[in-house]
C-alpha cells in the first residue's frame, strides 16, 4: 500500500493507517522535537502530541501536498508551543513563586489566597511546585496527568495570581 493510500485510509481514520504513519514518522518526529527541547522524555511526550493532533487534523493536510512536510510542521509547531510555554511559566516562577510571596511567615496567607482563587487542580500544582519545589514532569506524574495539562495549568494558575496579587497591590497604594 503506497502512502497515498494510507493518507487516505486516514482521513476515514483508519487504524491501521494511523499505526503505518507512525511506525514509519515516529522516530523521525521525535529527533525532530528532541532537537528543539534538548530532553528526551519531554521529546516523547511531545512526539504522542504530534500524533494526536495529525489524527485530529488530518482533513485538514492538502493531498497535493509532502505529508512528512506537514507532519514534521505539526511536531516543530507543537515543540514550539511546549517551548514558549515554558518559557512563560519560568518567568511567571521568578515573578510569582520565587518572589516574596514565600517567605515562611506568608505562606499562610498566600495558602488561603490560592485557595480563594484557585480550583482544586491548579491549587495542587501551584503547591506541590511552588512550595515542594517539584518539576512540572514529577506534577503530572503524582497527579496522573499529562505534562502538557500540568504545564497549561501552571501558566493559568500564576496568571491568575499575578491578577489577583497586582490587584491587592493597587488597592493598598
Amino acid at each position: 500500500m503506497g502512502e497515498k493510500d494510507v493518507i487516505n485510509k486516514l482521513y476515514t481514520y483508519n487504524q491501521d493507517a494511523f499505526r503505518s504513519v507512525y511506525e514509519k514518522y515516529s522516530k523521525l518526529v521525535y529527533y525532530v522535537i528532541k532537537k528543539l527541547v534538548r530532553d528526551g522524555e519531554v521529546a516523547k511526550e511531545l512526539s504522542q502530541d504530534t500524533f494526536v493532533k495529525m489524527w485530529k487534523k488530518i482533513h485538514s493536510f492538502d493531498q497535493n501536498s509532502n505529508f512528512q512536510a506537514w507532519l514534521l510542521t505539526i511536531a516543530k509547531n507543537t515543540a514550539r508551543d511546549y517551548l514558549r510555554c515554558k518559557k512563560k511559566i519560568e518567568l511567571c516562577d521568578e515573578d510569582v513563586i520565587k518572589s516574596n510571596y514565600f517567605p515562611q511567615k506568608l505562606f499562610d496567607e498566600f495558602d488561603l489566597d490560592c485557595k480563594g482563587i484557585l480550583n482544586e487542580l491548579e491549587y495542587s500544582i501551584i503547591i506541590l511546585s511552588a512550595v515542594y519545589h517539584l518539576k512540572r514532569k514529577e506534577v503530572a506524574e503524582i497527579l496522573g496527568k499529562p505534562l502538557g495539562t500540568i504545564l497549561r495549568v501552571h501558566n493559568e494558575a500564576t496568571d491568575k495570581l499575578k491578577a489577583f496579587y497586582n490587584l491587592n497591590d493597587k488597592k493598598s497604594k
